[in-house]
C-alpha cells in the first residue's frame, strides 16, 4: 500500500513539473508587460532623439534584465518561498536590508500597484473607446469625473483581489485569456509600424540617426538631461531605469527553477525567454519611433493609411485590448499578492502575526485578501484625492478635461490625478531593482563566506557584478538628476522666457502662448515633489521597524525580551 501510495506522489510530482518550452512561455509572460507603452516614447526623449542610442539603451538595458535573472538562478535556489525579493533579502543581507525591503515591498510597492495599475488600465479604456466614438478619449463629462473612475479602479482592485487569489482556477482562465488579448496590440504595433514606414505613410523621413539638439537653456528650466553630449550620457541611465519599469514584474520567474523537469536548463529557458521579449521590445520601439515617438501618435498615421474610421476604430480596439492585458497584469499580482502577506504574518513581521497566524491558509488565504485590501483601499484613496484635488494638470492629459458646452474646462481633476500616476511610479521600479541588486551582492558575498547554502553557478559572479554595477549607477544618476534640476532653477528667467514663446507665436500664430508664471511655478512644484516623492519612499521604508521596535520594546521593556518571545512562539505554536 505504502509503495502504491509512493508511486502514486511520484506520478503526481512529475506531472507537477514544467517542460523547458513552458517554463521560457512563463518567463516571456512575466516580462511582457504594458510599461512598453508608457516609457518607450521617454527612453527615445533620454536618447536626443536618436534611434541609434535608444536601440543601444534597449539592447544595454537587456543585457542588464538578462545578468539579473542568471544571477537570481543562484539566489532563488537558496529557499523556497512567496515573498521574492524580500525572501532574498532575508536570506541574504542583514536584517535592516530585509526591513527596508519588506516595508517598502508592503507598504508602497504594492498599494502602488493597485492605485497605478487599474488606472492604467482605464486611461487606455477611455482612448480606446473614445477613438471608437470619434472622440480623444472618452470622458463622461461632469465635475466628478475622477471620483466615477477612482471608484471604478477600486472594484477592480477588490474584484482581483478576491476571485483570483481564493479561486485560483478562475485566476487561471482569467490569465490565459488576458495573455491571448495582451499580446495581440504587441505584434500587431511592430506590423503596422513598419508597414507605415515602408509605405510612406508614417514618418520615418523624421526619423534621426544622431543626437538632437535639445537646446538646453537654464533660462528656460531645462532639465541637465537635455546638455549635448553630457545629457545623452546620463540618458542612457535614466533609460535604463525606464528598461527596468517596462521589465517589472520578471523576476518572479526566476524561481521556475524547483518546478521544472530538468532544473539544469533555467539559465536557457530565461536567457531564450528574455531574448524573444526583447527583441518583440525593440521591434515595438523601433516601430513607434519611426511614427511619432508613441503609441498614441501613430493614430493620425493609422488614419492616413486606412482613412479617418477604420483608423480610430482600429487604434480603440488595440486600447482596450492594452487595457485588458493590464488587468491581466492585475490578477497575477493578485493570486500572488494575498500568499505573500500570509507569508509575512506566518513570520511575524506584520503587524496582529501573533492574533492571525493560526487562521492562515495557504490554498484559500482570506486573511491575506482581507489584509491586503485594508492595507491597500486606504492608500488608494488617499493618493487619489491628492492626485486629483492638489496636484497640476499637464497638457498630455488635456483629452480628459471634462469640457462645457462652449469648451472652456469644467473640471481637469482627472487630467491632474493622471499626471499623478507618472510621479509616483518613477521611484518605484527603481527602488524595486535596487533592492534585487541589494540580494544579489549578498550573495556575492556568500560566495567569499559561505554562510547560505546555495547552487553554485559558473556564471554568476559574472552576472552579478555586472547588474549590480549597471544598476547602483542607474539609481545615483537618476537620483541625482532631480537635485540638480531643482537647483538649475534659480537661472530661471520670466522675461527670456515671455520672449521666446512671443517668438514662437509670431512663426506660427497657432500657438498657445504659456504663462511665464504658471509654467514655472508647474515646473517648481513638480521638481520639488519629485524630490519630496523619494525622500517619503526612504522614510517609510525605514519608519515601520522604528515604530515596531519602539512598541514593543514599551510593550516588552526590552527588544531582545520581544525577539526571544516572538521566537518561542513562532516555534512552539503559542496561542496568543
Amino acid at each position: 500500500m505504502k509503495k502504491a501510495k509512493d508511486n502514486l506522489n511520484q506520478k503526481v510530482n512529475k506531472r507537477k513539473k514544467i517542460s523547458f518550452f513552458t517554463a521560457m512561455l512563463i518567463v516571456i509572460s512575466g516580462s511582457n508587460g504594458a510599461g512598453i507603452y508608457f516609457r518607450s516614447e521617454s527612453i527615445l526623449n533620454n536618447s536626443h532623439q536618436s534611434l541609434i542610442l535608444a536601440i543601444f539603451c534597449w539592447i544595454f538595458g537587456a543585457l542588464a534584465i538578462i545578468a539579473m535573472a542568471l544571477a537570481l538562478v543562484e539566489i532563488t535556489s537558496a529557499k523556497s518561498h512567496n515573498l521574492s525579493l524580500i525572501g532574498w533579502n532575508h536570506t541574504f543581507n542583514n536584517r535592516h536590508v530585509f526591513n527596508m525591503s519588506k516595508n517598502f515591498m508592503t507598504y508602497l510597492y504594492l498599494p502602488l500597484s493597485y492605485f497605478l495599475m487599474p488606472l492604467y488600465a482605464l486611461m487606455s479604456l477611455q482612448q480606446g473607446v473614445g477613438a471608437i466614438l470619434n472622440q480623444e478619449a472618452f470622458v463622461i463629462g461632469t465635475k466628478y469625473d475622477w471620483m466615477i473612475w477612482t471608484g471604478i479602479s477600486l472594484l477592480i482592485v477588490i474584484y482581483f483581489s478576491i476571485v483570483p487569489a481564493l479561486y485560483t482556477k478562475a485566476g487561471d482562465i482569467q490569465n490565459k485569456i488576458m495573455l491571448a488579448v495582451k499580446f495581440l496590440p504587441l505584434f500587431f504595433i511592430i506590423i503596422i509600424g513598419f508597414v507605415l514606414a515602408f509605405s510612406s505613410k508614417g514618418e520615418v523621413n523624421q526619423t534621426h540617426w544622431n543626437l538632437q539638439d535639445q537646446h538646453f537653456d537654464v533660462r528656460l528650466g531645462s532639465s541637465i538631461a537635455s546638455y549635448k553630449s553630457l545629457g545623452a550620457g546620463f540618458g542612457v541611465f535614466l533609460s535604463v531605469s525606464a528598461i527596468f519599469f517596462v521589465y517589472d514584474g520578471f523576476y518572479i520567474s526566476a524561481g521556475i527553477q524547483s518546478e521544472m523537469k530538468e532544473p539544469q536548463k533555467t539559465p536557457l529557458a530565461l536567457l531564450f525567454g528574455l531574448l524573444i521579449t526583447t527583441i518583440i521590445y525593440l521591434l515595438i520601439a523601433i516601430s513607434m519611433s519611426i511614427n511619432g515617438g508613441s503609441f498614441i501618435k501613430m493614430k493620425d498615421y493609422l488614419s492616413n493609411w486606412w482613412g479617418s474610421k477604420a483608423g480610430r476604430i482600429i487604434f480603440g480596439i488595440l486600447n482596450i485590448c492594452i487595457a485588458i492585458g493590464i488587468l491581466g497584469i492585475i490578477n497575477n499580482l493578485a493570486m500572488w499578492l494575498p500568499r505573500y502577506i500570509e507569508d509575512l504574518l506566518a513570520l511575524g513581521e506584520l503587524p496582529f502575526w501573533y492574533k492571525l497566524r493560526f487562521k492562515l491558509n495557504k490554498e484559500r488565504p482570506k486573511i491575506g485578501v482581507i489584509y491586503s485590501l485594508f492595507l491597500c483601499i486606504p492608500l488608494i484613496i488617499l493618493f487619489s484625492v491628492f492626485g486629483a484635488l492638489c496636484y497640476f494638470s499637464n497638457e498630455n492629459y488635456n483629452i480628459f478635461n471634462s469640457l462645457n458646452s462652449d469648451k472652456t474646462i469644467k473640471s481637469d481633476a482627472l487630467n491632474k490625478l493622471y499626471n499623478f500616476t507618472d510621479l509616483v511610479a518613477n521611484w518605484t521600479s527603481l527602488i524595486v531593482y535596487t533592492s534585487i541588486a541589494t540580494a544579489i551582492l549578498g550573495g556575492i558575498k556568500n560566495r567569499k563566506h559561505n554562510f547560505v547554502k546555495a547552487q553554485k553557478k559558473k556564471y554568476f559572479l559574472v552576472s552579478a557584478y555586472f547588474i549590480v554595477t549597471v544598476t547602483y549607477l542607474s539609481v545615483i544618476i537618476t537620483t541625482i538628476i532631480p537635485f540638480i534640476d531643482l537647483f538649475l532653477l534659480i537661472g530661471f528667467d520670466r522675461e527670456y522666457f515671455k520672449t521666446v514663446e512671443l517668438e514662437k507665436f509670431a512663426k506660427d500664430n497657432t500657438y498657445i502662448i504659456r504663462n511665464e508664471n504658471t509654467f514655472f511655478n508647474q515646473l517648481l512644484k513638480g521638481r520639488i515633489l519629485c524630490v519630496v516623492t523619494l525622500i517619503i519612499y526612504l522614510l517609510i521604508s525605514i519608519f515601520p521597524s522604528v515604530f515596531e521596535k519602539i512598541y514593543f520594546k514599551k510593550m516588552f521593556k526590552s527588544w531582545d525580551l520581544y525577539l526571544a518571545w516572538k521566537q518561542e512562539t513562532l516555534e512552539k505554536g503559542i496561542v496568543v
